[in-house]
């Protein structure tokens, strides 16, 4: 290609570049410009989280429900006969109008079954559900935030530990019990009276460290209160005593009684406990967890002293549970349940069986009356025990694991696409949950519903074509290619015939790129680039290169960035021995979309880009690094380059550092190139961070904005975030996460298809007709065209016979820049042969020709 060749076709894209953005799928391009009609302010809106169980369950009094909650959900289940549950409800956070499910810790049902109160710690809340008693579903009524409900963790979604939420028996008053740790300040049994006919509650009383209700101890770390409501027990964190309080059973608050001391079974500390009555009041048993003892205590119910009566030794008791007849107790241990026999005289144990069962938290595990089963609530599992209501004995009888319904295969979330007209985002899922989650989209509020999942075992990432037609997914084996095509009005997928299986999909993919007219699709994996052409309308892929980074000294490739012009595409490698790292850069052919090597820019100071992204006007390289000190210490770049259009050599002029954090993940730019978003994180920190860094066009040069973070200023969700992708409209950030997807408004206003320039909106002055790009061309090409007032437009493609081929446009326009994309069709829809055409513009007031060649 001739230097003279470069600079007319330089010239002709800038030209281009200048005057339009192209939407391949309408065949035109537009203008994206703002409106005043809706504008939501720069910030989080929302987290749409896997469903997840394990952190509390519960059963409702009649044993007809189970309830279950965790990071983003709270499910209701049918409780069967046959110890088996069937979903009935699942309220995931930022679903459907619910929110405020967050951290649902601890549960419980009121005696007459007809409310369910949940702890939510996130917000400080608790939260009210209305029970139907003849269904078990549930309906949010009321959320009561106070500063009882705090974490020790914050907003961050720590496990936590040591709490209770009880409710009197007779259903006036509720108890709250918070205390992860002995010193913390924020350790508190709180006291609410409760209107039976609302449920609506009121706190009375609450008690922190040292409070004279308390004896001058400390909140204890569990809590019981006895059948007759007459006193409540405190085990844990008072060296090895046991808090005795009587409670007002007209005003329900509580204030110290006495103390007992059980100097005799010191061994370890008294940190995490569990403590009950027996159903009929004669009996008190207290786990230790640090000590590794279950606590015998008779009790006596005039006066509620109690009198040591065992110590058991068992490994690691953290729960512990009472049959209703009182015969029986069940010891919830690391890793397993204990079943014991109780003696109803004396209150002494006998081990009788253990069985599997490992669980995180004493609210984890419950027992459910009438049907007799044990629930265990694990990791994103129920587990249901049936127990013989005679011996007591345990049977394994179901386990309902992971898919609850509702929002439940987000787990992994490794890829986010939006559809280029903004109406539905694609999620895709690895692990577990492989697949493509579907979401409708509110383009108002950016608001996601789930409209469809679609399974696909071993997928790893996933990229759509730029018209929109079509999707792509690697996968996690030898065939390298899952392909879908997109029905525009549903969202819906059909999934095409499988890839050709040349083992190019195997390995760890680190990205999948489009060349911007959609024909050429580019994946790398850790050492090799493998180049498919597209075919627009059948979807299929067709292998026409293969490059090894080892021919190029890079021996661990990850990101991949096309030219806007598709001159050139960079591609960021590392060599391992001597240690540098480098981006290659490769013209690359437009038509046929092969690569050759260029050039090479050492990054020797600098890690390996984990993501690159060509500004929208060709101008500029960025690209994002992980700490670059490789000591995690919180020094991430995002370097800029200045390209030369032409030979595609880049040249370094801003390194932006974004402290705090270990990794950058993804960049994506507006279409205008003056907003660049940024996607940060630190692995196995629970948290994520996105940018918003302002861009001068000019220089290239960066500057943060803005950013949100996770589990700070309302922004909750974003454990491990992997890719951003952008609505057409700009208003609209979507996250794929570890754990779901994250929803940020962008604070652009709703943008509306405009015919104009995207940098400077006056009018032409004059009409013209550019030539068409690329030139000559296989399939497809776009043409531009300029009107400087609204009037009748015919757009017609000849032959070199003069016959009339296609007419393109036919209609009258608004003034503007416009373009339309010729697919080498004729007007029957059947590709022309190789060859010169001629494309004519005329109107009232211009008339102009140009030549075009089609080359096949």
């Amino acid at each position: 290609m001739t230097e003279q060749f470069l600079n007319r076709v330089t010239g002709r894209v800038e030209s281009w570049a200048e005057k339009v953005r192209c939407h391949l799928i309408l065949g035109i391009c537009f203008l994206i410009t703002s409106t005043s009609a809706f504008s939501q302010p720069a910030g989080f809106v929302s987290y749409i989280a896997d469903t997840h169980l394990g952190y509390s369950i519960t059963c409702s009094p009649d044993g007809k429900n189970v309830y279950a909650g965790g990071a983003f959900t709270l499910v209701a289940f049918a409780h069967n006969a046959d110890h088996s549950l069937t979903t009935l409800q699942v309220l995931n956070n930022d679903v459907a109008d619910i929110r405020g499910i967050h951290n649902i810790i601890d549960l419980a049902v009121t005696p007459d079954g007809r409310f369910l109160y949940a702890v939510e710690i996130i917000n400080q809340s608790l939260l009210l559900f209305s029970r139907d008693t003849s269904t078990g579903e549930i309906t949010l009524v009321e959320s009561f935030r106070d500063s009882a409900f705090t974490s020790f963790y914050q907003t961050i979604p720590f496990v936590e530990y040591n709490y209770e939420l009880l409710i009197s028996a007779d259903g006036s008053h509720l108890y709250w019990l918070y205390s992860p740790a002995s010193n913390y300040s924020d350790n508190v049994i709180a006291v609410f009276a409760r209107d039976k006919q609302s449920g609506s509650i009121r706190k009375i009383q609450a008690l922190k460290n040292g409070d004279a209700n308390l004896g001058g101890f400390k909140v204890p770390s569990s809590l019981a209160i006895s059948p007759d409501g007459r006193f409540l027990y405190g085990a844990g964190y008072n060296g090895y005593k046991v808090l005795v309080m009587a409670r007002d059973q007209l005003t329900g608050q509580i204030s110290f009684e006495k103390v007992y001391d059980t100097d005799s079974t010191r061994v370890g500390s008294w940190l995490a406990s569990t403590i009950l009555v027996s159903p009929d009041g004669t009996s008190v048993y207290a786990t230790n967890f640090g000590s590794s003892r279950l606590l015998v205590f008779t009790r006596n119910t005039e006066d509620g002293n109690l009198s040591l009566l065992d110590k058991i030794s068992q490994p690691g008791p953290r729960a512990i549970l009472m049959s209703n007849s009182g015969s029986h107790v069940y010891l919830g241990r690391n890793g397993d349940i204990a079943a014991f026999t109780r003696e109803t005289e004396s209150g002494q144990l006998n081990l009788t069986q253990v069985i599997d069962g490992s669980f995180t938290t004493a609210a984890s595990l419950t027992l459910c009356p009438i049907d007799l089963s044990i629930l265990l609530s694990s990791e994103n599992a129920v587990t249901i025990f049936g127990v013989d209501s005679i011996f007591g004995e345990l049977t394994l009888s179901n386990k309902v694991s992971n898919h609850f319904g509702g929002t439940d295969r987000l787990h992994v979330s490794r890829s986010v696409e939006v559809s280029p007209d903004g109406e539905f985002v694609y999620v895709g899922a690895q692990g577990d949950d492989a697949g493509i989650n579907i979401f409708g989209r509110n383009s108002h509020d950016g608001r996601l519903t789930l409209t469809e999942f679609y399974p696909l075992p071993n997928a790893r990432v996933m990229v759509m074509s730029p018209d929109g037609e079509h999707l792509y997914v690697t996968k996690n084996e030898k065939t390298p290619f899952e392909a879908f095509a997109r029905d525009r009005r549903t969202g819906g997928l059909r999934q095409l015939p499988t890839m050709p299986n040349d083992g190019s999909g195997a390995g760890r993919d680190f990205s999948m790129t489009f060349t911007p007219d959609g024909l050429h699709l580019y994946v790398t994996t850790d050492t090799e680039l493998t180049v498919y052409r597209r075919d627009p309308g059948s979807g299929v892929l067709e292998r026409l290169q293969k490059i090894n980074g080892r021919d190029y000294n890079s021996y661990r490739m990850q990101a991949l960035a096309v030219a806007p012009d598709g001159a050139h595409a960079y591609w960021s490698g590392s060599h391992p021995n001597p240690v540098y790292d480098h981006i290659s850069i490769f013209s690359r052919d437009s038509n046929t979309g092969q690569m050759i090597f260029a050039d090479e820019l050492n990054l020797d100071p600098l890690s390996a880009a984990t993501a690159m992204h060509v500004s929208p006007d060709g101008r500029h390289l960025y690209a994002a690094t992980i700490d670059r000190d490789a000591d995690f210490d919180g020094e991430p770049v995002i370097s800029v380059f200045e390209r030369d259009r032409i030979s595609g050599v880049l040249r370094p002029i801003q390194n932006l550092t974004l402290p705090g954090w270990c990794e950058i993940r993804d960049l994506t730019f507006t279409p205008d190139g003056q907003i660049l978003y940024a996607l940060a994180t630190c692995t196995g920190y629970s948290s994520g961070m996105v940018a918003f860094l302002e861009r001068d066009s000019t220089s290239g040069r960066l500057s943060l904005k803005e950013q949100f973070e996770s589990w700070t200023n309302g922004v909750y969700g974003m454990f491990d975030p992997f890719e951003l992708a952008l609505a057409p409209d700009q208003t609209h950030l979507y996250v794929a996460d570890l754990g779901g997807v994250a929803t940020f408004a962008t604070g652009r206003s709703n943008t509306t298809a405009v015919a104009g320039n995207p940098v400077d909106q006056a009018l032409p002055t004059t009409p013209s007709l550019s030539q068409n790009y690329p030139n000559p061309f296989n399939p497809v090409t776009v043409i531009t065209l300029d009107l400087p007032k609204a009037t009748h437009v015919a757009l017609i493609i000849y032959d070199v016979l003069g016959r009339r081929v296609r007419t393109l446009i036919d209609e009258p326009m608004e003034a503007g820049y416009h373009a339309r994309i010729w697919d080498g069709h004729n007007h029957q829809g059947v590709s022309v042969a190789s060859g010169v055409y001629f494309y004519r513009l005329h109107t009232p007031e211009f008339d102009k020709v140009r030549k075009m060649l089609v080359v096949r």
